[in-house]
């Protein structure tokens, strides 16, 4: 999966050129988008509870919440080899990290064939508006800090993964500053060994 686009947001490094006036522009309405998006989400995560259990309709907006924002900022994602992954069936998907685009191209690419719940650092379930809607739509936290408290966080994934959704893992951990691939950790693969899930 790559984007196209502007580089300096696509690379997310730090060797990036410096931002121009127009990327600057976008940047702040794909980010009054997201917030916006946020703000409609959670009230319609809301009412449709009772009525749409599996969050189909969740799943519908995050990709026009993704895709919107991906166009805002002028980044267009090509895919290989989506059409391999069969609708119905629960994954665990492993990406690699580099800037927050990685995680609306995911949206953008897989959401629709394979509804996906991520495992994201506990820190952004703290945040307003934000962390409401994850706990809301079923993500799961997880404590990178505590080893005891990761492989707690690891069963919730496990669970969330048998019972209705694929699961989206960053193995290397964290972010990577360089574009480089980090260690990974085997806490994806564990998960996708003990609830019977393809990678």
């Amino acid at each position: 999966m790559t984007a196209g686009g502007s580089a300096a947001a696509a690379q997310g490094g730090a060797a990036a050129a410096p931002a121009g006036p127009i990327e600057v522009a976008r940047t702040a309405l794909a980010h009054a988008w997201a917030m916006l998006f946020l703000v409609v989400l959670l009230p319609v995560g809301l009412l449709c509870f009772p009525f749409d259990p599996r969050q189909r309709m969740h799943d519908r907006l995050s990709v026009v919440w993704a895709a919107g924002a991906l166009w805002l900022v002028g980044v267009r994602v090509e895919a290989e080899g989506a059409e391999h992954v069969r609708p119905g069936e629960r994954y665990v998907i492993a990406a690699n990290h580099q800037s927050t685009l990685d995680i609306l191209a995911l949206l953008v690419v897989l959401q629709a064939r394979a509804p996906f719940r991520f495992l994201a650092k506990r820190a952004l379930f703290r945040v307003p508006v934000l962390g409401w809607g994850m706990r809301l739509y079923g993500h799961t936290p997880v404590d990178r800090g505590r080893a005891r408290g990761a492989v707690a966080d690891l069963g919730a994934a496990q669970r969330n993964l048998m019972r209705r959704w694929s699961t989206v893992f960053f193995p290397e951990g964290t972010r990577s500053a360089t574009g480089r691939l980090l260690p990974f950790r085997p806490g994806a693969f564990r998960v996708a060994a003990a609830a019977g899930a393809r990678v």
